[in-house]
């Protein structure tokens, strides 16, 4: 059955799952373990074949769990789905990354990539030797290494081009990975710190946006909301809200010619030049408009003729 799902080349279809299982940040690693492995079980029945968590969904690290590895690579060769999971990565002596994992249905851990755009404050430190050892305004977090290659996850389905929370705001990271040969955009994210504020929306349209400038479709799994499906025209095929709970699917097109991918940087380019036109045009016509309004009214040649010398006496 397996072989039968093995990754094929053109356009096709795959019905994807992303999860939210909406844990309070307190909640058991044990507990939330459970509810993820019960989550994946669902969607495997609803037919996906390629499983999305979100960022945070559990507290272990799959480098260096065996425990955890062994019991994730079980569930994905039990239930048949590719899973993308998240895990901080190690390497000596202390460097750590925030990583997007992807364990195979029929051969288990098979590549990772590593976050490149970390979030200052949040993930690291700007300008550390002047603040010392500062603590870091996120948990778990405060000493990530960027990851350097814009790596793409082999799944049975496709490349995929993993964005870890805040890099669904980058476009030109997207489109490298698509131009790269990315054919699914995946976006794992934990956004419970925004609460029940705009932010959830506000980054869920950003990375939107990333699905129509590229063509290519996007699973979001966010820890508490929104997660959602996006087809490769930026449309929403399935959401989940803030504090929700559940498991969405969706069928979705993907081995496409990506726009974004053909185009590269060039729309980015365009674009940008366009902005700088318009701005310089607007100013310079707003300066031009001030200075007709500034100018004396014209009040043609002087004559005496009708003029009545004024009254210096008068008052």
């Amino acid at each position: 059955a397996l072989g039968a799902l093995t990754r094929v080349e053109g356009p096709r279809t795959v019905t994807v799952a992303a999860l939210q299982a909406s844990l309070p940040r307190d909640a058991d690693g044990w507990d939330r373990l459970v509810a993820y492995r019960e989550l994946t079980a669902e969607a495997a029945a609803a037919g996906a074949t390629l499983v999305i968590w979100p960022e945070s969904a559990v507290p272990y690290r799959i480098g260096t769990h065996a425990g955890f590895r062994d019991l994730v690579e079980r569930l994905a060769r039990r239930e048949g789905v590719d899973l993308v999971i998240n895990s901080i990565g190690h390497e000596e002596p202390d460097r750590y990354f925030n990583e997007a994992v992807l364990v195979r249905a029929d051969r288990g851990v098979s590549g990772s990539y590593r976050k490149r755009e970390l979030a200052p404050f949040g993930e690291y430190l700007p300008l550390r030797v002047l603040f010392g050892r500062m603590p870091a305004l996120a948990a778990e977090a405060g000493d990530f290494s960027p990851g350097t290659e814009p790596a793409l996850l082999e799944a049975r389905c496709g490349r995929i081009g993993a964005l870890v929370c805040y890099e669904a705001v980058f476009p030109g990271l997207v489109a490298e990975q698509a131009a790269d040969g990315a054919e699914l955009l995946v976006n794992l994210t934990n956004d419970s710190w925004f609460g029940w504020t705009g932010g959830p929306a506000q980054h869920l349209a950003h990375a939107r946006l990333r699905a129509a400038e590229t063509g290519l479709p996007l699973v979001r799994a966010a820890h508490s909301g929104i997660s959602t499906i996006i087809s490769g025209r930026g449309e929403e095929l399935a959401r989940l809200g803030v504090g929700e709970r559940g498991v969405l699917t969706a069928t979705v097109r993907i081995g496409g010619h990506a726009p974004g991918a053909r185009a590269g940087r060039i729309i980015t380019v365009l674009c940008a030049t366009l902005a700088f036109v318009a701005i310089v045009t607007a100013l310079a016509t707003g300066w031009t408009d001030r200075r007709r309004r500034c100018r004396p009214p014209d009040e043609g040649p002087l004559s005496d003729e009708g003029d009545e010398e004024p009254d210096r006496n008068e008052g």
